[in-house]
This record gives C-alpha cells, structure tokens and sequence, in this order.
C-alpha cells in the first residue's frame, strides 16, 4: 500500500528529473551554499568572507560579501579585493572605505561560470594602531602615527554553476509486484521570467543514480546508476519491497552544473509480494 510520501530531500509532488537551465537565467544561493571561512586571524590580517558555492536559479542575484573582524583590529581603513572569473577578467570589485559596507556584489545572468577568485588588491591601515600590533617601527624621519601600513588579505574563491532540480514521476503500477519509476528532463524558465511558462527539453548525458534507504538503516544505497539518453527521460523496474523503504533520485555535480536530489518516494511492503 503505498502511503504519504516523505518530504525529506525534495518537494511533495514534481513532474520530472530535471537540470534548470537557460539563456536568461537568475541566481540564488542554494540551501546546501559553504562559505568560506576566514583564515585564523593573525596580527595585522585582514580577511574576506564570501560564498563559495553559488547556484544559478534567475536572473540576478546579490550575495553576502563581508569584512572579517581582524580587519577592524588591525587598524585597517582601506580593503580591497578585485574578483576575477577563470579567463582572468576583471568581473567585480569589492572596496570597503574606514570600515564601512562595500557596494553590493550584483550577479548578473550575462556573468560568467566557472570559479571566482577574490585576489587581493590592498588594505592599509592609517599606521599607528598596525604598528603597535605588528611591532613594527616607522621609517626614519617618519612618525609612527603617520606610517600607513600594508597587511596580509585571503584569496577566496566562489564557484558558480548552473542549478538542478531532481524530479520522480510518480510510479507506474502495471506489472504485479513490481515498482516502475520514470524520469528525465531539462527545465528552464522563459527569459528568466517566474511568471512564464516554463519548457521542457531532452537533457542528454546527465549522470545520476538512483538510491534507496531500508526501515531501520542509516545509510542510503545506489540501486542503480544512470545517464540520461538523449530522450532526456528513463525509468527503472524495481522489485516490490520487502520492507518499509524510501526511493529517491539524486543527479550529480557536473563541471558547469550543482547536484541535486529529488522528492521522495515511500513505499510499504505489499501483501503477496
């Protein structure tokens, strides 16, 4: 008999397995996004926090970039960092000026994939607190006041790539005994926009697998793996379980899209099976 399904891991009812993707598309940090943390701080340093994990579900989005504290403590009064996609090129510029906020980070559709790297591009202090900090002596002929000086930043990085969202049908009841679970697809909203109808498309290549989780089991188990064909949808029989198991599908990372895993399926032992 089958019963509600689990609303563990996906949403309760979803049409299909698929990748969201599109020429016009948004972005939203995803619910599993890392930050990366700054490094210990040390006497004198100064560090950025930014996501390293962003995935593209709009067309626009503005993610958190903040100061560490150790910028504070060392007397820092000017932080910068230039943000550069993969090919080198300059793509955002984060300034903060006597330790107020920076203008936001704007992520645009037309932005680049691929890993971010927030190098550094100065922060100095107005001299005399970095001084006493780091021990440091001023210059002949200048004044410990006056002595502006450069501190150690973090180089962050931020991964960019397209979201994906994994989607069961629901299951086919045909054959006694026997569970027949179909999938597939690519989803992507038209011109980015929410509002509008939203296409479907064959999503060749796609690598996957799908799992399970027994009653009284801790630790999810690979059925079988698969790669979506060209049709974008494929299914699995599998044997009516003896126990009480969950049924999930969960898409991989690949190198320009973020994993996924789908809704969940229960499914109770059924008599004569």
């Amino acid at each position: 008999m089958r019963r509600p399904f689990s609303t563990l891991g996906g949403r309760f009812v979803l049409p299909l397995i698929s990748i969201l993707a599109s020429g016009a598309l948004a972005f939203n940090l995803s619910a599993d996004s890392r930050t990366t943390a700054p490094a210990a701080a040390t006497a004198g340093s100064c560090t950025l926090t930014v996501p390293s994990k962003i995935s593209i579900t709009g067309n626009r989005d503005v993610p958190a970039v903040s100061l560490g504290a150790d910028c504070a403590a060392a007397g820092v009064i000017d932080a910068r960092w230039n943000t550069k996609s993969p090919d080198g090129a300059l793509q955002h510029q984060f300034v903060s000026r006597f330790n107020k906020p920076a203008l936001p980070w704007n992520l645009f559709d037309t932005d680049g994939l691929g890993v971010w790297t927030w190098q550094p591009a100065g922060a100095t202090t107005g001299g005399d607190v970095t001084l006493a900090i780091q021990g440091s002596t001023a210059s002949p002929g200048r004044t410990a006041a006056a002595e502006a000086i450069s501190v150690p930043q973090n180089t962050p990085t931020t991964d960019i790539r397209f979201a994906s969202e994994a989607y069961w049908n629901p299951a086919n009841l045909t054959k006694p005994c026997v569970l027949n679970l179909p999938a597939g697809g690519l989803k992507h909203d038209i011109n980015g926009d929410p509002a509008s109808s939203v296409q479907w498309v064959p999503y060749a290549g796609a690598r996957g697998s799908f799992q399970q989780l027994q009653r009284g089991s801790t630790t999810w188990t690979s059925i079988s793996g698969a790669t979506l064909p060209s049709t974008g949808k494929l299914e699995i029989n599998i044997p009516w379980p003896k126990v009480t198991t969950h049924y999930r599908f969960v898409l991989y990372d690949a190198p320009t899209i973020w994993g996924s895993i789908s809704n969940l399926y229960t499914w109770d032992p059924s008599p004569g099976c």
